[in-house]
């Protein structure tokens, strides 16, 4: 049983350059994937065309590089062999018939197969600019728009679009949607939600059944579409709120999905996306032409992944507001906001799981900023640490403040009793709401 990394082409055919190269086996399938792996299934196949409109499959001995090209044709897609090795591997039982025209019906399962993958990713943070810090696919602000600061993660700026002058930003360097598998994420805050459509990110390509990525709010509601069997979420969205969704394409399974703050909302059945062109934009989108939908508010954090997020995965990049593990020097926070952090007197010792840090003296404190979520109105949270103090009379575990210097309005969120007591702090309204627990053991990790 074959190995192969196949590269994957929308839009073009494989053709020979001389009548010796013809299809060697043409076979039914129901879609691209099958038809890969009825290539894979054939020790002779180097090359695969998979026509969309019959389903029919062509496989052929040859290569371009050998006495094949390669000629446009959008209908049909191409699967070239880019390597190969020889594995053990297990192969479900299928059938195989033939129909009345005399070629081969096959339904071919292999266990394992290894495919090519666009495995990059992009993040635009928006702080100040409009590139891509992970790979080069930098954008450009159209009708100049501008930056909010603090951003989600408390420093740095967020994009801000104002869809009455069609503020948007573009990227014009091409990436590859299509027959794979990947993961938009973003942070949005919609400043006004009076239309029906807003959107946050789109690739057009065409109006076509899809062929027109957009991602977008629409009905206030999230949307995930390529054109023509869109998906709709379920959650409706609120003027004035920032909010994070994720939208996720399956391409195995050819499953849509939407998150919202890490949520699941909708999930549901889809056709591969098959736009061969076109630039990203963000704060638009436009499925038809001259009909374009721009958003309204700040924009941040965007990541592309070329491949399918784990709800985990999601719900970390949602909600993980800070984690610090105080493993590394200097420390960090490695949550995916990546907030500042400020430390002194501080030393490192062993900890309950791997390093920890010693807070020695009056003056030691390890200070974090850019909790832009926390203390708004029905937003829950929760804080897990663990601690081995020497000694817990009075003494303060989390403190939060308006002010860097600890001078504006504040509350001890976690801390300890004059007797001993562990006590966590919340507050509502105009007055602290306070949960007392038992006295910690000294110097054993709780």
């Amino acid at each position: 049983m074959r190995s192969m990394k196949m590269s994957i082409m929308a839009g073009w055919k494989f053709s020979c350059a001389n009548t010796t190269c013809i299809p060697f086996m043409t076979v039914g399938a129901a879609n691209v994937r099958l038809c890969q792996m009825a290539c894979l299934a054939q020790d002779r196949c180097l090359a695969a065309s998979f026509q969309q409109s019959t389903s029919m499959c062509q496989l052929f001995f040859n290569s371009p590089n050998q006495q094949g090209n390669l000629v446009a044709n959008a209908g049909t897609i191409t699967m070239i062999s880019k390597s190969e090795t020889r594995t053990t591997a297990m192969m479900f039982p299928s059938e195989t018939c033939m129909n009345t025209t005399g070629f081969t019906l096959a339904t071919y399962m292999p266990y394992t197969t290894t495919t090519s993958a666009n495995n990059d990713s992009s993040l635009w943070s928006f702080d100040n600019n409009t590139l891509d810090s992970r790979s080069d696919y930098n954008g450009v602000g159209i009708n100049s728009p501008t930056y909010k600061s603090p951003g989600i993660n408390g420093h740095g700026s967020a994009l801000s679009v104002d869809a009455s002058i069609e503020q948007y930003v573009s990227v014009s360097k091409y990436r590859n949607f299509t027959y794979t598998s990947f993961t938009i994420e973003m942070w949005f805050y919609p400043t006004e939600l009076t239309s029906s459509d807003y959107g946050l990110f789109g690739q057009y390509y065409n109006a076509a059944p899809d062929q027109s990525l957009h991602c977008k709010i629409h009905n206030n509601a999230m949307y995930f579409g390529f054109w023509s069997d869109d998906l709709e979420g379920l959650t409706a969205v609120q003027a004035n709120t920032w909010y994070h969704a994720a939208f996720v394409f399956n391409y195995l399974t050819l499953t849509r999905t939407i998150y919202l703050n890490g949520i699941l909302d909708t999930s549901g059945s889809s056709s591969y996306y098959q736009g061969v062109g076109g630039s990203i934009v963000i704060g638009k989108t436009e499925e038809n032409p001259g009909v374009p939908y721009y958003f309204a508010g700040y924009i941040d954090e965007v990541s592309v992944v070329m491949r399918e997020k784990q709800p985990n995965e999601i719900l970390d990049d949602a909600t993980l507001v800070t984690w610090n593990s105080f493993d590394n020097l200097p420390y960090s926070d490695s949550g995916p906001l990546n907030l500042n952090v400020k430390v002194s007197n501080l030393t490192s010792v062993n900890g309950r799981v791997n390093e920890a840090v010693r807070f020695s003296s009056n003056l030691s404190y390890y200070q974090m900023n850019g909790f832009v979520l926390l203390g708004i109105s029905n937003y829950s949270y929760s804080i897990a640490l663990w601690t081995r103090p020497s000694s817990t009379r009075g003494s303060v575990l989390v403190h939060l403040s308006t002010t860097a210097d600890g001078n504006g309005w504040c509350v001890d969120l976690m801390g300890f009793s004059s007797s001993g007591q562990i006590i966590v702090t919340g507050w509502h309204s105009t007055s602290n709401v306070q949960i007392v627990g038992p006295i910690l053991p000294a110097n054993v990790w709780t």
